[in-house]
């Protein structure tokens, strides 16, 4: 039997779309201006792939991603303004990556010791290892690399906000993340499809990007 787990993708797609209803009812805003490609100046149009819909810091954001998260949230009527859900995914791919290039650039890592420890924390019922027992179908180095994007995100913010160093309350803790995330936008050249750019240009500083013909 093949072995099946939830990957990496499919964890990072399930957190992407509790951000995106935490965006609905909180009206939270992000604030600023795999393949590398050099981002031309703002007076110039830059042509891309259509299957590119954004590139951050010269680093693309693939449209697959934006459609399936939309024809995700579309259907749950949480967003009467539609367009207002094509910011929202935008604005959260654009976080995201990122996010994903400072942890990069901080050299942030996770082990599977560590992984297994956020596991037991989770479920302290049953250990990591009678649960890989118990579930032959899991793959555990799928699982543990699975959990690692997510622990490396949160060391990102304990590493360099006050999170690390206060007890705060949920309220707080989104409030100090929101904050750093602005302030890296604001360092980041950002591009976004020419399609999109009258809806997210209102919110960042960002260039034009043009489909190839």
């Amino acid at each position: 039997m093949k072995k099946r787990v939830l990957g990496l993708s499919q964890r990072m797609l399930i957190i992407t779309v509790l951000s995106l209803i935490i965006l609905a009812f909180t009206g939270c805003t992000l604030q600023g201006k795999e393949d590398a490609t050099e981002l031309s100046s703002q007076n110039e149009i830059q042509e891309v792939d259509e299957d590119v819909i954004a590139l951050v810091n010269g680093e693309k954001v693939y449209k697959e991603k934006f459609e399936l998260l939309y024809e995700i949230m579309e259907p749950t009527g949480i967003y009467e303004d539609l367009n207002k859900l094509k910011v929202n995914i935008l604005k959260t791919l654009i976080g995201e990556k990122i996010e994903e290039q400072k942890i990069r650039e901080l050299g942030i890592t996770a082990s599977n010791e560590e992984a297994k420890e956020a596991y037991e924390k989770a479920l302290d019922d049953i250990s990591f290892e009678e649960f890989i027992e118990n579930n032959p179908h899991i793959d555990a180095e799928d699982f543990l690399n699975g959990m690692k994007p997510a622990l490396k995100h949160d060391k990102l913010y304990k590493q360099e906000t006050i999170i690390g160093e206060r007890d705060l309350e949920n309220e707080e803790i989104a409030s100090v993340k929101q904050t750093y995330l602005n302030a890296l936008i604001k360092e980041a050249d950002i591009g976004v499809q020419e399609e999109y750019f009258d809806l997210i240009s209102e919110i960042f500083e960002v260039n034009k990007l043009k489909v190839k013909n």
